[in-house]
């Protein structure tokens, strides 16, 4: 799955989230795309320094 985002995914678990800690999804959704965007924008830098 790599450089793809699963949609149903993401929004169970936006939902989950949301509801766990008594936010709307949309807020959770924006700090969790910011966190997925953070971390993809890293990723191939990571996978350089894991190859053995």
């Amino acid at each position: 799955m790599e450089g793809k985002r699963a949609g149903e995914l993401e929004q169970r678990l936006v939902e989950d989230i949301g509801a766990t800690i008594g936010e709307e999804a949309w807020a959770v959704f924006d700090r969790f795309d910011a966190l997925c965007e953070s971390v993809a924008a890293n990723g191939p830098e990571r996978l350089a320094r894991s190859v053995v």
